[in-house]
């Protein structure tokens, strides 16, 4: 009985580790100095918390009794009742199991195929991690208390997050956050943090109807309006109406207690303020962000809120005509391989030999851009896993249906918000995967996990709720629930080793992650920073104990080979490249490089091949161009090094090309003018 305690007190532990602690530090964490500064972290934080919800799963299986109903680490509920502790519901057992043993399977299969699976490993830890997260919630007490403390520490991380955001929205301060789109706040990308707050709100509305007091309620308020506020300024469209659905998901299943006003949490002197709120962030919807020179490019930011969603519906909009470029070739890469697909992680691998003809005009391939993910989460499962991934991606969603709405039958008030709250966060990721990658993205899939699991213990038999009146301790409390029919248990220390196994693959594989990033990125400073000798040696020096911490990284290898060529050392120069392609073999800026690293030891023949494999992947690449051109100078071929010049020419221009193709290759001519001129 003692180790069963004992073994409880640490599932709950855990427990609270693996679900308020990634809700906290998720959103939050950013790491300037590293190549991923955002995701990287966020992703580490995720991991480990993960392995916290395995463990915590464990160790409750472990202290669940000997005979149904037992539950030696059981907590005092209100009004002096103790609710005995089930495992979480079958359906959602088995959707998770065949979704991850298809993942499993599909990854064995493109690791016979020619192109291998070299980010197998990282998109299996993503939905181990979406369900890691989701166990930790299964193996808490399932109380008020515990799914109001969730709530909470979502909406309070998400508060810091919308306010950070908003003080950029309005220029108010510069802060030291790195930024790609602004407002992104403390995610880098204003799209991505608007779908964490898309997923994040129906998850407030939780935590307004399960805090009692009157300030608390108020504190609540405060962070939900100034999430509010920030998404409409994000010009997110995609999580605007996740966002929207999501709320209306939770009004609807609450229809009973909002709309008939039964609920004194939800009286007139509440719908008031909200009327308000929602009226505001309209507004802040519609007006256009505050000018600056520093984001003058940034015409998203700049245009008014009918414009934007306008161009959600004009086939010339660059986001719609990008959109539909990525899902056409995504399904052309899915009919090549449509049982078992192309292989987990391998979209970004794969993509590139299927985005020409017109890679440039659609905007899915660039000179500075090569898309990572599909833009829709349905179909870029459906082109990784193929039809069987999909299957069991349904299979997990019709079990989450039925969870569901158990949940909200329920005669439990806590039960039955927190299930309410987890459908409108549920509905809120399918309607931004759509058109965007929720589930491969940290927080959001940090979100995605705790609902899941709040409603993994929603389909419970009322028998296995059932409680029974407090004794004058725990363990005559323990003791006294009825017993039920003998079940096996998994044995304690068994549960504990486990989980700690478990616990430190993931701080050891976060902790290589981040030193691998960290180290990634000063190489990259080094380069960009001196163009010389000087910062190529710096630069290798970071990269090859990058490699050493973190080997198999496409972006470490290629930059050595970048930064080898730099000092004319061919041979290494030439090996880094061959570990770039066999990691990526249709990457255009890796044959790119491999052509610059063979013009630079002397070998025109080779390097005017490799630049025209280059160029077969994306056509209008100004560097293997630029490359293409120097070689056939060098061997004589006027003909083929005029076609090359002249439609640099062209790029340079901007006929038909994005912004940077025209700046590149402007800068690729001048160098063709005066050696000396820098090119970035």
């Amino acid at each position: 009985m003692s180790s069963r305690w004992n073994a409880g007190i640490a599932a709950r532990a855990l427990s609270i580790g693996a679900t308020s602690g990634p809700a906290v530090l998720v959103p939050l964490l950013y790491v300037p100095a590293s190549a991923f500064p955002f995701t990287g972290p966020k992703d580490a934080a995720l991991q480990i918390a993960a392995a916290l919800g395995y463990g915590a799963l464990l160790l409750r299986c472990a202290a669940w009794g000997r005979r149904a109903g037992e539950n030696h680490a059981g907590e005092l509920g209100d009004g002096g009742t103790r609710r005995a502790w089930a495992p979480p519901a079958g359906a959602l057992v088995w959707g998770a199991l065949l979704l991850l043993g298809s993942v499993a399977l599909s990854a064995a299969a493109a690791s016979r195929s020619q192109f291998g699976a070299p980010y197998a490993l990282a998109a299996f830890l993503r939905w181990a991690s979406l369900f890691g997260v989701a166990c930790g919630v299964a193996a808490s007490d399932g109380d008020s208390d515990m799914r109001a403390r969730l709530f909470q520490a979502v909406t309070a991380s998400m508060g810091v997050v919308s306010v950070i955001g908003l003080l950029q929205h309005i220029d108010l301060v510069n802060l030291p956050i790195p930024v790609i789109s602004t407002p992104g706040s403390t995610f880098g990308n204003r799209n991505l943090a608007g779908e964490a707050v898309a997923l994040s709100l129906p998850l407030g509305f939780g935590a307004f109807s399960l805090t009692a007091s009157g300030r608390g309620r108020r504190a609540v308020m405060a962070a939900l309006a100034l999430q509010l506020l920030y998404l409409a300024a994000t010009r997110a469209r995609a999580a605007w109406l996740g966002g929207v659905m999501g709320i209306a998901t939770v009004a609807i299943l609450n229809r009973k207690a909002w709309w008939r006003a039964r609920s004194p949490s939800w009286s007139r002197a509440v719908w008031l303020p909200w009327v308000a709120i929602g009226t505001l962030a309209i507004l802040v919807a519609l007006l256009p962000g505050r000018s600056n020179p520093r984001y003058a490019a940034d015409a998203k930011r700049l245009a008014g809120g009918f414009d934007v969603v306008g161009t959600s519906f004009d086939p010339e909009s660059t986001a719609l005509r990008t959109r539909i470029g990525l899902w056409r070739r995504s399904l052309d890469m899915f009919r090549a391989y449509p049982f078992l697909g192309i292989g987990p992680g391998n979209w970004p691998v794969i993509f590139p030999s299927h985005a020409e003809p017109g890679a440039t005009a659609d905007g899915v391939l660039t000179y500075t851009l090569a898309p990572r993910h599909a833009h829709s989460d349905l179909l870029e499962c459906l082109t990784e896993t193929g039809l069987m991934g999909l299957a069991s991606l349904l299979i997990l969603a019709v079990a989450a249906s039925g969870a569901i709405r158990k949940g909200v039958a329920s005669r439990d008030s806590a039960r039955r918000i927190g299930t309410v709250a987890a459908a409108g966060t549920l509905v809120a990721l399918v309607v931004v995967g759509v058109t965007g990658f929720p589930l491969a993205m940290p927080a959001t899939l940090t979100f995605a996990g705790l609902a899941l699991g709040l409603i993994s213990s929603a389909g419970q038999d009322e028998q296995t709720a059932q409680t029974t009146q407090t004794a004058q301790t725990t363990e005559t409390a323990a003791d006294s629930v009825e017993p039920g029919p003998r079940r096996r248990r998994l044995p304690v220390w068994t549960a504990a080793i486990l989980a700690i196994s478990l616990l430190t693959f993931a701080v050891f594989g976060a902790a290589r992650r981040l030193g691998g990033a960290y180290l990634l990125g000063t190489a990259e400073r080094a380069l960009r920073d001196d163009r010389g000798a000087g910062g190529a040696m710096r630069a290798l020096a970071a990269l090859y104990r990058a490699e050493e911490i973190d080997p198999g990284s496409f972006r470490v290898v290629l930059r050595a080979a970048q930064a080898e060529v730099r000092l004319h050392r061919t041979a290494e120069a030439t090996r880094a490249c061959d570990a770039a392609l066999s990691i990526e073999p249709f990457s255009p800026n890796g044959w790119a490089t491999l052509a610059a690293v063979q013009l630079d030891g002397g070998d025109p023949h080779s390097a005017r091949l490799s630049a025209g494999r280059s160029l077969q992947l994306l056509n209008d690449g100004p560097f293997p161009l630029f490359l293409k051109a120097k070689a056939a100078d060098a061997l004589g071929d006027r003909a083929d090094a005029a076609a090359a010049w002249d439609r640099l020419e062209l790029l340079a221009r901007g006929s038909g090309n994005d912004v940077e193709t025209a700046r590149s290759a402007r800068e690729f001519l001048q160098a063709r003018r005066d050696p000396t001129a820098p090119v970035r």
